[in-house]
């Protein structure tokens, strides 16, 4: 499974990432449909592959756990966008504020 994302990773050097993460929930889909459809053809064909079935099993519920971790890493991805946003937003009002204060300041100063 490794090597899968590192190839991606390897396709993917100048894509965005949310098209990466895109990329990478369909090949694992693909993957993953292709693992179920070779265990159910085992299944039917060869039902004393036992230590093939369970072993696709086992790979399908991998690859369920890790689509499961990429959409938890999807959506931190999108809590932490929108706590930058917020926080530009205050850094913005920040140097206005800090502006207004230089000027006055400099309004003072001439006062003097």
């Amino acid at each position: 499974m490794i090597v899968i994302l590192v190839i991606v990773d390897f396709k993917t050097k100048n894509m965005d990432i949310t098209l990466q993460l895109l990329l990478v929930k369909s090949k694992l889909q693909s993957i993953k449909t292709r693992i179920r459809l070779t265990r159910e053809d085992l299944e039917a064909k060869k039902p004393n592959a036992t230590a093939f079935i369970q072993g696709a099993n086992d790979v399908e519920n991998d690859l369920t756990e890790i689509e499961k971790t990429i959409y938890n890493l999807e959506l931190e991805m999108r809590m932490i966008g929108r706590e930058i946003n917020y926080a530009m937003q205050i850094n913005g009002h920040l140097k206005e504020k800090i502006n207004d204060l230089e000027n006055e300041i400099k309004f003072k100063n001439l006062d003097l």
